[in-house]
Parts: C-alpha cells; structure tokens; sequence
C-alpha cells in the first residue's frame, strides 16, 4: 500500500496541483532479470489557485489503476555488488470538481472533470546490504490530461448553464532523479521509503508496504 504526496506544477503561472495516492501495488516475476506490477487504488486531485477571486480545486477519491515494469540490466553478484536496473510505470485516473470565480457584478461557477494519464521511466543502480537495498536513478516524466468544462453564470439562487468547452494538456518531458530504501520481510514483501524530485516544487514521497516478485530485485 503506496501512500503518496505529490507536487506538480502544471506550467500554468497560477496553478499549483497536488494529488494524494492510496495504491495497492503487486509484482510478478515473469523472468529471473524482469519484474511486472500492477497498481489499484484511489487517487484524489487538488488545485490552489493564486488569484484572489479564484476558488481552489478539491476533487474526490477516484479509482486508479496502472502497470509497471522493472528490469535488472546489471545483477548483482559476489564479484559485483552494484546492480543496474530500469524501470517504466503507467498510471490512470480521473478527477471531478469545480472552482468558483467571483466579481462584483457575477460569480461564474466552472464544473471540471480531468482524464489524467501519467508515464514514468527510471534508468539507475541498485546496492543491496544484508535485508536491505538502496536504488538510485535518473527519471523522465509526462502528464498527458484531457479537461472539460462546464461553465454556470450565478445571480443570487439562480444558476444559468452559459456553455461547455474541451481542452487538452501536455506536459512534455520533466526530468529529475529518485532515492529510495527498501527493507526486505517475510512472505516476500518489502517496506519502502521513495522520493522523486524534479525540483524543490515538484516531488512525491511515497511511503508503502509492497509484494514484490523476484526476490533479487
């Protein structure tokens, strides 16, 4: 069980995004060098506005579903103690809300419901000691959303339907890097400790309990 924290500046000026992540995650080993995951969960979305007319975002739980892949390109051995691994991870989820803007003459009320697709990608090395194993990486991420929203004019108890419009975003390649313990437990499972930063105001710390699928990695 992943529980996340994550920053994301979506490249609008006054938009900052924050999703918190309760997910499931479970590995298979279909090769003694590759891992395949698969994440469920809830995931819930966030927006803080900087504009003072503006009303923040807060979205609901949400189901969210993804998969994943890591791969030992380098084991380690008795010669070798530092392995290289690589890993890719896909993941789904929508969100609903609104924001309210207000002026002196008219509230305007935004419903917004997101499609948000995420693709991470790591390239790193990994260094086991006794029961625990530290790794190390440089990541690549994208955001990949689709927006749509329905806008209400507000006077007083009356709330008039004024249109519908469809957007699309991309976020293009972010790049940064990832640290993460994981300390290994019966029945092949692992407790974790990870944090991804592309900068001071882009990160996620994920602390979880996982089931993993080859014991080396």
């Amino acid at each position: 069980m992943d529980h996340q924290r994550s920053y994301i500046n979506m490249g609008l000026s006054q938009e900052m995004v924050s999703s918190h992540r309760l997910l499931v995650k479970s590995s298979w080993g279909v090769a003694d060098w590759v891992d395949i995951y698969g994440l469920i969960g809830m995931v819930r979305l966030n927006m803080e506005i900087n504009r003072e007319n503006v009303s923040d975002y807060e979205g609901k739980y949400e189901f969210a579903y993804g998969l994943g892949l890591n791969a030992i390109l380098k084991p380690v051995t008795d010669m070798n103690r530092m392995g290289i691994w690589c890993g890719v991870q896909a993941l789904r989820f929508p969100s609903s809300g609104k924001f309210i803007e207000t002026s002196q003459l008219t509230t305007n009320e935004y419903e917004m419901n997101y499609d948000w697709k995420e693709l991470h990608a790591y390239l790193g090395v990994v260094y086991p000691y006794q029961q625990y194993r530290f790794y190390a990486a440089a990541a690549g991420y994208l955001v990949y959303r689709n927006d749509t929203k329905k806008e209400y004019l507000v006077y007083g108890d009356e709330r008039t339907y004024w249109g519908e419009a469809e957007d699309v975003y991309r976020s293009g390649l972010w790049t940064g890097g990832i640290l993460g313990i994981e300390i290994n437990l019966a029945n092949h499972c692992v407790f974790s400790i990870e944090g991804l930063f592309y900068n001071t105001q882009n990160y996620e710390i994920k602390v979880g309990i996982c089931q993993t699928g080859i014991e080396k990695w």
